[in-house]
């Protein structure tokens, strides 16, 4: 916890002020986080059993520590230069999909069931989402709009799975954390309907530029 504090701390400190401390605070972060990874490793191998929100968690604690390894390489590029837009972009995608989007579908799944008192809910369709959700991030980071449309498939399977789950519980009154999960679903919802359609894909080199513009803003931004 010391290293990723102190290396929080250093990269807020580069990004308002000074960006030479950003490498140096994306090092300790690093360190820290693959801290955590090894002891999650420890922990997975001492599970009784498996199931597919281990597998879920399994793959955050994969992308929690790919993450800030190319965002560490793209914090070097100010001072050796080798500058990447992909390199960039996959940094985004694995933070905000990899991460985010699975840790909170796949910890949620196991949350609302927990808090609602559902009993002997299938994981097959938290088995799909785990692979229409990597297999769509995968798509993203090579450029592919297949990867958008299978992470919609994502979106539509935790819907599907969460009405299952709250139609099948117990206990008839929604508690705050389960409110507030709701209310996430349906804010990504929000976006996905602000930005559908309006995903534009690009090349440059090698690699494949994917962005979302923001309503209003002219297609063709990028040069």
């Amino acid at each position: 916890m010391l290293h990723w504090g102190l290396g929080v701390a250093l990269l807020v400190t580069g990004f308002a002020w000074n960006p030479a401390l950003v490498p140096w605070g994306g090092g300790l972060a690093l360190l820290g986080l693959l801290f955590f990874a090894y002891h999650m490793l420890r922990t997975f191998r001492t599970a009784p059993r498996w199931n597919r929100v281990a597998t879920a968690l399994a793959w955050v604690v994969l992308y929690l520590a790919l993450t800030p390894i190319l965002g560490l390489l793209q914090a070097l590029t100010q001072r050796y230069g080798f500058y990447d837009p992909d390199r960039l972009l996959a940094h985004a995608l694995l933070g905000l999909v990899g991460v985010f989007l699975l840790s909170i579908l796949g910890v949620g799944y196991n949350l609302v069931s927990m808090f609602t008192l559902t009993h002997g809910v299938d994981e097959t369709a938290l088995g799909l989402l785990l692979w229409t959700a990597n297999l769509g991030l995968l798509g993203l980071l090579l450029g592919e709009r297949l990867g958008y449309l299978l992470l919609l498939a994502t979106y539509l399977l935790a819907l599907y799975d969460t009405h299952r789950i709250l139609k099948n519980r117990m206990k008839r009154p929604l508690d705050l954390g389960v409110q507030h999960y709701l209310a996430g679903l349906a804010l990504v919802r929000r976006v996905a309907e602000l930005h559908g359609g309006r995903a534009v894909y690009k090349r440059r080199g090698e690699g494949a530029l994917f962005l979302l513009e923001l309503p209003g803003e002219a297609s063709g931004a990028w040069p």
